[in-house]
């Protein structure tokens, strides 16, 4: 899960000073009376407490940079070492940048990723390590208090957490690690404990009536006609890999669903093509939207239901509703899936705003 920054605005309320001017008559009338004097009991002169933030309230101010220094980031993984951002655009085109969907924007939170310089002296296998932060009160069923290796994908990728200061913390580290680099996660975690201090604490998104429920991913399907769309039988699940932790952690919090689905190609015509796609519903995430449709390869997209939409390299569609946004991306080398995941987009709208 990639890194996108977080853009707040922040209204100031503005305090407005009435002055009442009294005009006194002529010289017929009576002379005035002394003014009584002042009541002791004077009005409460403390301002009222500030509100408390309904989110959200980005950890880490919302910037990679402030979870880790450039200085902290080198210490970690070596000279050379440079914010995942800042490495893709070195290493490809910018305007072929990652489309990134953030829900753990939805609930304060950040992830961030650092890429170690070709060479470096790390553990057998690690060549990045990654930082997640959240409320901590948000995160449940997830402890990695003790350092954790798990495959994902061809990768095999370690995780660490602790909570500091009512922030959950996780290190990740990857690639392909054969044991935890237990060394270069602890330090990844004491350095962003650190520099938590210098920013207001992260506060998630509050709940509204407008906010998807999450369905079951079987439900979507059958309510969209999934079969109808693929022109095939379809497996639900992932073509490979398994769910990572950070995928339950979204679930559980009710701002993330994913469904992944893939023809079933033994029931596949000749002359139709195979397609792996990936829905993902994000509840309350359009709180970020306007750092998505900054991505340089998005173009203005018309779908149904929507009151915006986006696609990028005709394989990625993001679409929102004001409030909730919608992801479809296909994982096929086809040029062009837009003739299947944009109806697949109006469809899925349809459902969850239940039209």
């Amino acid at each position: 899960m990639g890194s996108l920054r977080l853009r707040r605005s922040f209204r100031a309320a503005a305090a407005v000073l009435v002055t009442t001017f009294v005009l006194a008559g002529c010289a017929s009338t009576p002379a005035a009376q002394p003014a009584p004097a002042p009541s002791s009991s004077l009005p409460d002169a403390t301002p009222p407490p500030t509100p408390e933030a309904t989110g959200p309230v980005a950890a880490f101010g919302g910037a990679c940079e402030n979870v880790l220094t450039s200085e902290q980031a080198v210490s970690i993984l070596g000279a050379g070492a440079m914010e995942k951002e800042a490495w893709f655009e070195e290493v490809s085109s910018p305007a072929a940048g990652r489309l990134q969907s953030l829900p753990i924007t939805t609930l304060g939170g950040i992830e961030c990723e650092w890429v170690a310089a070709e060479g470096a002296e790390l553990p057998e296998g690690m060549s990045s390590i990654s930082i997640v932060a959240l409320p901590a009160d948000a995160v449940v069923e997830v402890d990695f208090t003790e350092a954790f290796c798990e495959p994902s994908y061809d990768a095999v990728n370690c995780r660490m957490s602790r909570a500091h200061d009512g922030v959950w913390l996780m290190a990740r580290a990857g690639w392909y690690l054969e044991s935890a680099p237990v060394e270069q996660l602890d330090a990844a975690l004491t350095a962003a404990a650190a520099n938590l201090a210098s920013f207001p604490p992260p506060v998630a998104s509050v709940r509204d009536a407008a906010w998807w429920e999450l369905p079951s991913c079987d439900d979507v399907a059958a309510g969209i006609r999934l079969t109808e769309l693929l022109r095939a039988d379809f497996h639900s699940g992932f073509w490979e890999g398994s769910p990572q932790p950070e995928h339950k952690l979204l679930d559980d919090a009710g701002v993330l669903r994913l469904c992944p689905w893939s023809t079933d190609v033994t029931h596949l015509a000749p002359e139709d093509p195979s397609h792996i796609v990936t829905l993902e519903i994000m509840p309350g995430a359009a709180v970020w939207w306007d750092d998505v449709v900054t991505h340089p390869s998005a173009s203005p997209v018309t779908i149904a239901g929507a009151e915006e939409g986006i696609i990028v390299n005709n394989r990625d569609v993001l679409a929102t509703d004001g409030v909730n946004v919608l992801r479809v991306y296909s994982g096929d080398a086809h040029e062009d899936d837009s003739g299947l995941i944009v109806p697949l987009a109006e469809r899925a709208l349809a459902v969850l705003n239940g039209s």
